[in-house]
């Protein structure tokens, strides 16, 4: 079986409990956390693939991606909020 690499940019922001957070706008339901950056953006990958495969037993659509600086970061977490890149 082929595998299809996928990339969805991901918004991370700093909480109130300084945990951050990492959320993908174009994949809703995918929502995770981590003591820090690189820890966020560790559990934002599993998160982006379990988010996909989800998508694809349930034979849903996989949504076309935004790259980062399409993103609005603000929208969602406020003006302390950056965007990078995650890929599964």
């Amino acid at each position: 079986m082929m595998r299809t690499p996928y990339s969805y940019g991901v918004i991370l922001a700093k909480g109130e409990d300084g945990r951050y957070m990492a959320y993908f706008p174009d994949l809703p339901e995918a929502l995770t956390d981590g003591a820090d950056e690189a820890e966020a953006l560790a559990a934002a990958a599993d998160c982006l693939s379990e988010a996909l495969a989800s998508r694809i037993v349930d034979g849903e659509q996989i949504p076309w991606n935004r790259e980062p600086g399409q993103l609005d970061q603000a929208d969602h977490f406020g003006e302390g909020a950056r965007q990078a890149g995650v890929q599964n």
